[in-house]
């Protein structure tokens, strides 16, 4: 579930935004926007644990134990930390916001199993408050979502530097439809970070191949695996680029591309360095 909270009523009247999602799967995670110090605080907890009550009478195909499952309320921080947003950044976020504002609570549903929801406030001096709640994540027919979600996503990537935030991020990104998960990390040398999995094979994933062809044939290109992957009928595309461009990759699965044979395939991005230089 997203929670996002802000005042749109024009761009400098704008109080506070935070931002809260709730995937299945994945623990809740809070975004808090503070407009006047510029920082974003990124908050991973939970709010309650679940815990089988072997005090109560046994029921039947209740679960493995046959005991009912309870749950208490618990909070457990699993991740805190603040960082700051450049102003440009958070200044192309606010436009956004400003150009799509809400202005009436809107509600969107949809009877899902799991994915993700999302609740969106809108906060203003005065203190009046809009809403948009929604569990769609179909982007061609949830536009107005989308309004709101890619710029907090590209302001987020944009601002968290620890490993671990971005990580958390990109699990909660990879429920949106975000096309492919490839993004650039570094242009010297250059370096791509897949995140997410890449799945499917090659006739289903056009827009992967054109990337592909679009790399340089003169100089190395690192992959980024570590929180990320691509599915083993996508092993011999890369493989066939792989012998047409300099590509290494790294990740602490990569026991499972050197099985298959996989060229330039380590563990750490030390290791693909080294590579590199010895060649």
């Amino acid at each position: 579930m997203v929670f996002l909270t802000s005042s749109v009523s024009n761009k400098d009247d704008l109080k506070e935004i935070s931002i809260e999602f709730y995937p299945a799967f994945v623990k809740p995670t809070k975004f808090t926007i503070d407009l006047k110090n510029r920082t974003i605080e990124q908050y991973q907890y939970q709010s309650s644990i679940a815990y089988v009550d072997s005090s109560a009478p046994r029921i039947k195909y209740h679960n493995l134990s046959g005991y009912p499952t309870r749950y208490r309320d618990t909070l457990i921080v699993y991740y805190k930390k603040t960082f700051r947003i450049k102003e440009n950044d958070l200044n192309k976020f606010l436009q956004v916001l400003h150009e799509n504002k809400l202005d009436s609570n809107i509600t969107h549903h949809l009877d899902l199993l799991d994915g993700v929801s999302f609740k969106l406030n809108t906060i203003n001096n005065k203190k009046d408050t809009f809403s948009l709640e929604s569990n769609c994540t179909d982007r061609d027919e949830n536009k107005l979502e989308y309004k709101y979600l890619d710029p907090f996503f590209e302001l987020a990537n944009a601002t968290v530097n620890d490993y671990k935030g971005i990580c958390l991020i990109e699990k909660i990104q990879d429920y949106f439809s975000s096309g492919l998960q490839i993004k650039l990390t570094s242009n010297e040398p250059l370096e791509y970070r897949i995140w997410g999995t890449i799945s499917n094979c090659r006739n289903d994933n056009p827009e992967l191949i054109k990337f592909l062809k679009r790399l340089p044939n003169d100089k190395p290109i690192i992959f980024d695996l570590r929180n990320g992957s691509f599915s083993p009928c996508l092993y011999e595309l890369f493989d066939e680029y792989g012998n047409k461009k300099k590509i290494y990759y790294y990740s602490m699965e990569y026991n499972q591309w050197a099985k298959i044979k996989l060229k330039n395939s380590f563990k750490t991005r030390e290791q693909v360095m080294k590579a590199i230089a010895n060649k």
